[in-house]
């Protein structure tokens, strides 16, 4: 909760897996901040990784957010992702219950 990623080289919030028998990497975030990152404001790679984020603060970076190597990035759909270099479209929501 409550926490800042700002103007790293390459990506803000990150989480990474190298292989399937990899641990498992789940990351939630809640409150974040992502600006001003030369990468993505919010990323995850690797099979086993997967963030969740609520009520945070993207902008200002290389690009929104970004999954890949059969990662998944997905929000609450209660978070502010705007003036992106690449603004992506918003991540799969998460319906709150």
């Amino acid at each position: 909760m409550d926490t800042v990623a700002s103007n790293n080289v390459t990506n803000g919030l990150d989480v990474e897996s190298s292989a399937v028998t990899s641990p498992v990497a789940h990351v939630s975030l809640v409150r974040a901040t992502a600006v001003e990152n030369g990468g993505a404001g919010v990323a995850a790679g690797g099979p086993t990784s997967t963030i969740r984020f609520a009520q945070s603060l993207v902008t200002g970076n290389g690009q929104g957010w970004a999954q890949n190597g059969g990662s998944l990035v997905m929000s609450y759909g209660n978070n502010f992702i705007d003036a992106n270099t690449t603004d992506t479209p918003a991540p799969p929501v998460i319906p709150m219950k």
